[in-house]
């Protein structure tokens, strides 16, 4: 006999942040270019917004009520995608180097697809992307963007 095969049936989009990419280190306040590739790897067209946030923590809320070591960054750029099923579309944004303690120190940003859960979409569990490092200090070296691939989120 055949070892068994475990898969999922499933009708619908399903967006996921394939690429993220930031400077690892800034000045606060300092405004930063961030890349971030979203893919609808579902069977649908559909419709996203992404959320950028940043943490003190490495584990990131998907939705709504964000924890207390979150904070929402405001982007500069189109927050909305709208993709065929099994297309991508990167895109340039700009966030603003911010903490949520308003401190100086390491935190972790993410990038969340549908945070808000508007679109009923295949799979809700993988909307999150890598998270990023992100250095806040006096003397950082914001023009560097970062290189390592990530921390994957469970």
């Amino acid at each position: 006999t055949s070892p068994a095969r475990s898969f999922q049936l499933g009708f619908g989009p399903d967006f996921v942040i394939t690429s993220f990419s930031a400077p690892s280190s800034a000045v606060p306040g300092a405004l930063l270019p961030a890349q971030v590739t979203v893919c609808n790897r579902g069977t649908t067209m559909g419709s996203s917004d992404v959320t950028f946030l940043v943490s003190t923590a490495t584990s990131f809320s998907t939705g709504h009520p964000i924890a207390p070591s979150e904070m929402m960054l405001t982007a500069q750029g189109n927050l909305f995608f709208s993709l065929a099923a099994n297309a991508c579309e990167s895109r340039a944004f700009t966030i603003p180097a911010l903490s949520p303690n308003g401190q100086t120190g390491t935190f972790f940003l993410a990038v969340v697809a549908d945070f808000n859960r508007t679109q009923l979409e295949f799979s809700e569990t993988n909307n999150t992307s890598p998270i990023r490092s992100l250095v806040l200090g006096a003397s950082a070296d914001a023009g560097v963007p970062s290189a390592d691939a990530g921390v994957p989120l469970p």
